[in-house]
């Protein structure tokens, strides 16, 4: 198992991933600047490009904070996956997939509750005891997402069920 790693003076890998969102943010505000005003329903100006400058702002500051952190840190604490978190990942990327596909045919809320129920399952290990309170948890949060997309009149894609 091995516990520690030092970061070589050459290795590029850590700064890949701030950078990236640098170059994606980049693109975001120069996309912004470019697109047209969407309008409300009332015919107010929704400030999404306001919104997608100052949040690709964030994330260049953050990012660059983060290529800050890396480099002061010389060494970074590895430790092997074990059998136990790769089943986890397998089953939630196993998860994500059904949903994206039964978000687009089955619907979202319905497809909703049962990825948060499955997500919940695998968090607490397939625990019996916990299948109440997932269920719980997945139909309350559908209920929400459900008015508050009515709230602020965000439409889905009419699918079999809801």
């Amino acid at each position: 198992m091995e516990l520690v790693s030092i970061i070589k003076k050459n290795d590029f890998l850590p700064f890949l991933f701030p950078l990236l969102l640098i170059l994606f943010s980049i693109l975001l505000i120069i996309g912004s600047v470019y697109s047209p005003n969407i309008f409300g329903s009332n015919g107010q100006v929704i400030g999404s490009k306001e919104y997608s400058i100052g949040l690709s702002i964030i994330l260049i500051l953050v990012s660059i904070s983060q290529m800050i952190n890396i480099k002061k840190s010389t060494i970074i604490v590895k430790e092997k996956m074990g059998a136990e978190a790769k089943k986890k990942i397998t089953q939630t990327t196993i998860a994500i997939f059904f949903f994206v596909i039964g978000f687009s045919y089955v619907g979202f809320y319905t497809t909703s509750i049962i990825i948060v129920f499955i997500m919940g399952m695998i968090m607490n290990n397939w625990n019996k005891k916990k299948i109440t309170s997932s269920i719980t948890f997945s139909i309350a949060l559908a209920i929400v997402l459900y008015f508050l997309f009515d709230l602020i009149n965000i439409y889905l894609p009419n699918t079999w069920l809801i």
